[in-house]
């Protein structure tokens, strides 16, 4: 024994704690989903701080789902499981396209950029941001 203290594990936070974080990642999306739901266009300007904190609190409650699953899952199948559920939507978008391609000559253009430009997003801001606000709350 060489008197060194013994590391211990940072305490969990409350239930309660975590039901406030929870429910302050789910308000911040509430706009978007509003929006969205009741058929709203917003001007651009104002959309892209509504859009951009839905998908930012997105991102967050899929990464504390993420943390919850690796408790209960192999921590490569949850990893897994997480980065489809990231990607899903684009690949969506882009079948959409792809479907109207044959129908209409513009989506030719759309599918291929959505596909290139989405995934240069993801990889190179969205997975910094969201460790970033994992980092920060």
């Amino acid at each position: 024994m060489s008197g060194e203290p013994i590391p211990r594990e940072a305490p969990l936070p409350s239930r309660g704690s975590l039901l406030v974080r929870i429910t302050a990642a789910t308000a911040l999306a509430l706009p978007a989903v509003v929006t969205l739901a009741g058929g709203l266009h917003p001007p651009p300007v104002p959309a892209v701080p509504v859009f951009g904190a839905g998908v930012l609190s997105a991102a967050i409650l899929l990464t504390w789902a993420a943390e919850t699953a690796r408790a209960d899952l192999p921590g490569p199948l949850a990893v897994a499981l997480l980065a489809l559920a990231a990607v899903l939507p684009q690949y969506a978008l882009d079948l959409y396209y792809a479907h109207y391609d044959g129908t209409r000559a513009p989506y030719t253009a759309l599918a291929a950029a959505t596909m290139t430009g989405a995934n240069r997003l993801l990889v190179g801001v969205g997975w910094a941001l969201a460790a970033l606000a994992f980092a920060l709350g």
